[in-house]
């Protein structure tokens, strides 16, 4: 159990990055234009010169489709096999799901930043 415990907790930092990723965007962006950025209006995010950072963000945001279910999974599986969850396996389950959370939150009230990056 201790192996599955520690792919967990590797696991969960994947869509983490990809939030930190686009939101260290953003602040580069505002840094930048003096406010959020306007998909439309302002010049794409290349203009920043921080493609490397779009990549990184991206490809973690692609594997959290696998990871994010993963640790949900693994989380379940030691619950229902009766082993008790320590602090760290639900620090990663609620980490997975906040960034889920910020994903929502950012696309659904952000829109136009988050266009605005996704471009």
């Amino acid at each position: 159990m201790t192996e599955l415990r520690q792919i967990n907790r590797i696991l969960c930092y994947v869509p983490t990055t990809s939030i930190i990723c686009w939101a260290t965007m953003l602040f580069f962006s505002i840094l930048r234009f003096g406010r959020l950025p306007i998909y439309g209006l302002d010049p794409d995010p290349y203009s920043l010169s921080i493609d490397w950072l779009n990549f990184i963000g991206l490809l973690s945001a692609i594997l959290s489709f696998f990871t994010i279910p993963t640790t949900v999974l693994i989380t379940i599986h030691l619950a229902m096999n009766k082993v008790e969850l320590r602090r760290a396996d639900i620090i990663a389950l609620v980490i997975s799901l906040s960034s889920v959370v910020a994903f929502i939150i950012s696309k659904y009230y952000m829109t136009d930043a988050f266009l605005w990056i996704m471009d």
